[in-house]
């Protein structure tokens, strides 16, 4: 089994929008915010975002509300260092710019000292060119932290992570491809379209590929 980032980190996690979408999509997002021991944060920005979703059919509201009134999660927002992080990350030329959930993702972990949970490349690129100091992670290192391994039966644990590849579009980064594939087994991983052609064929990550 993978071993998660997250193991041995006890600071606040602050969440993109993928993310819980991701958590959602699992069906078990609030056992798995139940069973870390790190408070989760969202930014107004994020939360916006969510709202959006409900708007355009991406998600139910009750969904939304479970998760954001969980005791686990805290709405946050941005002090004026953070502030003007997020303005130095959504303005300039795009090829240097990230959306505004992301933006304040980013913010909001430095500002508190905690870690941006972030799966969009590009985010994470930009992020790791201006910010090397901050630890970053995925959605899929909240699906394989101990805890969760600890409290979710195999099973469970697979249909969690299949549901966010599947219904929530979840990227796996290359670390976390074969033990994903374990976990979920080949028929589903062929299910899954945002596993790589090459995963969902045979269950073996390539060479070098991260999302």
């Amino acid at each position: 089994m993978a071993r998660s980032c997250l193991d041995e980190i006890v600071a606040p996690i602050v969440a993109d929008t993928s993310v819980f979408i991701n958590l959602n999509a699992t069906g078990h997002a609030i056992d798995i915010l139940s069973a870390i021991p790190n408070v989760v944060c969202l930014t107004e920005d994020v939360l916006s975002e969510l709202r959006e979703g409900e708007r355009r059919g991406h998600a139910h509201s009750d969904a939304v509300d479970r998760i954001v009134g969980h005791e686990r999660v805290e709405v946050t927002r941005l002090g004026d260092p953070g502030t003007e992080c997020f303005r130095s990350l959504v303005a300039g030329p795009t090829v240097e710019t990230i959306d505004d959930g992301e933006a304040a993702t980013i913010a909001c972990a430095l500002e508190r000292n905690g870690v941006a949970l972030i799966d969009d490349g590009k985010a994470r690129r930009i992020c790791a060119d201006r910010f090397p100091g901050l630890i970053t992670a995925y959605t899929v290192d909240l699906l394989f932290h101990r805890n969760v391994q600890s409290v979710f039966p195999r099973e469970k644990l697979a249909l969690a992570i299949f549901n966010a590849l599947n219904r929530g579009r979840m990227k796996v980064p290359a670390a976390f491809a074969k033990p994903t594939i374990d976990v979920i087994g080949p028929q589903r991983a062929a299910r899954c379209r945002t596993l790589s052609r090459h995963l969902r064929a045979v269950g073996v990550p390539p060479r070098a590929w991260d999302p």
